[in-house]
């Protein structure tokens, strides 16, 4: 091959090498979901929120994502009693005033598929932040689908919730929270 040739498509690879490693926005899937197990006296009961919206950035040659951020509106979340989401939303999340959840990542190196990893961010809830530590278990990384569970303990109390109680039921200031998401490449 012509050495002007050769150096010719070895410069233009060098120059496209960075597009070819350049991140790629993912956005949250429609299967995503967020759970919470509330233990109350001689119970328990469940909640989820369906909504979930949000954004990263993934690099597929370095299985980093960056930029996570995700959100949900707190009035979405749903127990399966409308009476006790009634007093959720007004007497302890104060839906009117705090109408939003938030966890935002600077960045984490995905693990390989069915493998953990501890990611840091910051959960925003009741108009407090607090950084948490939260397990991540992949079930799927590829250029156009990122999928895992995510799962965390959360005191109600870091974040200015009182603790609920109705008569003598009273519910626990720490759930156990657990979210599937799914990642699809933005087109």
């Amino acid at each position: 091959m012509n050495k002007k040739i050769l150096g010719t498509l070895l410069g233009l690879c060098l120059l496209l090498a960075p597009a070819w490693s350049m991140a790629s926005t993912f956005e949250v899937a429609k299967e995503s979901n967020i759970t919470f197990v509330a233990k109350i006296t001689g119970s328990s009961f469940k909640g989820e929120c369906e909504t979930l919206t949000g954004t990263a950035e993934l690099d597929a040659a370095t299985q980093k994502m960056t930029g996570l951020t995700f959100s949900l509106n707190a009035e979405d979340i749903k127990t399966g009693m409308d009476q006790r989401d009634g007093h959720m939303y007004k007497k302890y999340l104060e839906t009117k005033t705090f109408p939003v959840v938030t966890f935002k990542a600077a960045e984490v190196v995905l693990p390989a598929p069915g493998k953990s990893k501890i990611l840091e961010g910051t959960f925003s809830l009741h108009g407090k932040e607090k950084v948490i530590k939260v397990l991540l278990i992949a079930s799927e990384v590829s250029a156009d689908k990122v999928a895992f569970k995510a799962t965390w303990a959360l005191d109600i109390g870091d974040f200015g919730i009182k603790q609920p109680k109705f008569m003598v039921v009273k519910m626990d200031k720490e759930i156990q929270m657990e979210a599937q998401m799914v990642l699809t490449r933005k087109q």
